[in-house]
């Protein structure tokens, strides 16, 4: 826990907010325990359900987003056993919820990624495609390529969707979308 966000703070070279958010209060005490042994003071770690906190608005937001984690099952074997349809479809549903409540919390020329660490098109595309059709109309897929370290490039396809597999490049398997509004 906290991998993502001390990643960014070193992005953000330590200036600026981040706000770690989990509603797990275990997790969280390891975000501040990662943020102190690497010196990072910017990230503040707050117990919190992404699908319905509205305490403030933000320019970025980043949803690494609850999932089956089936893209990282040779890392977590044990996933197979523990892991089903009814798995994917709930994880779907919140999913979709956190998508929804993030997206009221972006201010108006801000940036949003979702991503997950699974293959599975109903936990990444699908949610995508779900929301902009819905609640999500005034936003759009964004080309993620300038952001991107010049070997990540080849790794979006044609609907601006980043994505890894198992099976390629030795890689373990996840998927991301930048979201932005529409003008």
């Amino acid at each position: 826990p906290g991998g993502k966000a001390t990643h960014l703070a070193e992005l953000m070279k330590s200036r600026g907010s981040l706000i770690a958010l989990d509603v797990d209060p275990v997790r969280l005490e390891r975000v501040r325990e990662n943020s102190e042994r690497l010196g990072i003071t910017i990230i503040s770690p707050v117990q919190g359900d992404a699908a319905r906190y509205d305490e403030e608005k933000f320019d970025k937001i980043l949803i690494d987003a609850p999932c089956s984690g089936l893209g990282v099952l040779r890392r977590h074997p044990d996933g197979r056993w523990h892991k089903s349809e009814r798995t994917i479809e709930e994880r779907r549903k919140l999913q979709l919820q956190i998508l929804e409540n993030c997206t009221r919390l972006l201010k108006p020329e801000g940036a949003l990624v979702y991503a997950t660490c699974t293959t599975e098109p109903e936990e990444n595309e699908d949610v995508i495609i779900r929301f902009l059709a819905g609640k999500g109309q005034g936003f759009m897929v964004d080309d993620p390529r300038p952001f991107l370290p010049q070997a990540a490039v080849q790794l979006v396809d044609k609907a601006g969707f980043f994505r890894t597999f198992p099976h390629e490049l030795d890689m373990d398997g996840f998927f991301g979308a930048r979201l932005v509004r529409k003008n």
